[in-house]
C-alpha cells in the first residue's frame, strides 16, 4: 500500500492541509516580530532564549527582506495570481526569493513551468523589482 503524498512544491503543487492558508512575505513577519519585539521591551529578561531567537529571526529576515512596503507589490501579485491562476504560496514564494530571471524562478518554484510564459514572468519579475528596497 502507497502512502499518499500530503505536500509536493514541485510541478503538481500539493499543499495539502495547509492549501487556502495566507502566506506572510518575509518583510511583513519582519514587522510582526517587531512589533512584538517592542512591546516586550519593558519585561525584557536578559536569559530569555525564545526573546534572543526571536531577535536573530528579526536580523535574518531583515537581512533578506526584499520589499520596505508590501500593499503595492501583494496588489501587483494578486491581480497575476488571477491572471495567470497562480496560488497564494507560489506569488509568496516569488515575492520572498526575488528570483532575477523566469529561469531562475521556475528552478526554484517548480509548478510555475506549467502556468505562465517566461516572458510573462519575465515581465512579472521586473514589475515586482520595481518595488524592491535597494540597499
Amino acid at each position: 500500500m502507497e502512502a499518499q503524498v500530503e505536500l509536493d512544491a514541485g510541478e503538481n503543487l500539493e499543499l495539502g492541509r495547509f492549501a487556502g492558508y495566507h502566506c506572510l512575505f518575509n518583510s511583513e513577519v519582519t514587522k510582526v516580530l517587531h512589533q512584538k519585539l517592542q512591546g516586550s521591551e519593558d519585561n525584557k529578561d536578559d536569559d530569555d532564549q525564545a526573546r534572543d531567537m526571536q531577535i536573530k529571526f528579526k536580523e535574518w529576515l531583515e537581512r533578506f527582506t526584499h520589499f520596505e512596503s508590501t500593499k503595492s507589490v501583494r496588489e501587483l501579485l494578486t491581480q497575476k495570481m488571477q491572471e495567470f491562476n497562480l496560488t497564494e504560496f507560489e506569488v509568496t514564494q516569488l515575492a520572498n526569493l526575488c528570483p532575477g530571471t523566469a529561469e531562475e524562478a521556475k528552478c526554484l518554484v517548480k509548478s510555475l513551468e506549467k502556468k505562465i510564459g517566461d516572458e510573462e514572468l519575465q515581465n512579472l519579475l521586473d514589475e515586482m523589482a520595481a518595488f524592491g528596497k535597494y540597499d
